[in-house]
């Protein structure tokens, strides 16, 4: 399958996925049951493989499914999509679906998803005025991912979208080295 219809099917699930739950008054609880998902299937690869497996009969996904749903306590509206991707032969595309769900959910929600790289961990209160910040400049609320990059030595590397700031140690040395080799 090529990535192009993949991201399409993904996207379609993710799309009924969100409708649905928005008709059951739900947004809120199946995005922090795609949250959970996404997050088990990250702790284990195989859940994913084992149920995009064609040696599996549908039955059998589906009965996998239920019984994910039971141990994580997702949201029926969670199930349902599912059962309906195990239905299609489509629970290889599940990491796919639940991205694409998430990535609906924050659009629909008025929320940016923030990357921030930063030489080390900041602390509770700067975590707090960055979000705070951020908030304000983007005049939406924000989901800050976090990475440590020690090699940029200090400051912030934000990137939202096609927005980037670069504010990190190493950033503002490599402008000084172009301007210093561009002036010689």
């Amino acid at each position: 399958m090529k990535k192009n219809s993949k991201h399409k099917l993904a996207s379609s699930y993710a799309q009924a996925m969100y409708e649905a739950a928005a008709a059951a008054g739900a947004g809120e609880q199946v995005f922090a049951d795609a949250a959970r998902l996404g997050d088990a299937l990250k702790q284990d690869g195989q859940i994913e493989k084992m149920l995009s497996s064609p040696l599996w009969k549908t039955e059998a996904k589906k009965a996998a499914v239920a019984e994910i749903g039971i141990r994580l306590g997702l949201n029926k509206v969670t199930v349902n999509t599912l059962e309906t991707a195990a239905d299609n032969n489509r629970l290889g595309l599940l990491g796919d679906i639940l991205s694409a769900f998430t990535k609906i959910y924050y659009a629909e929600n008025n929320i940016a998803e923030v990357q921030v790289k930063s030489a080390m961990a900041l602390l509770p209160e700067q975590d707090r005025r960055l979000k705070k910040s951020l908030e304000k400049w983007l005049n939406k609320k924000v989901v800050v991912k976090y990475t440590i990059k020690p090699e940029i030595l200090g400051g912030l590397l934000i990137e939202c979208g096609s927005l980037m700031v670069d504010d990190s140690v190493k950033g503002k040395l490599d402008k000084l080295e172009l301007l210093m080799k561009g002036t010689k």
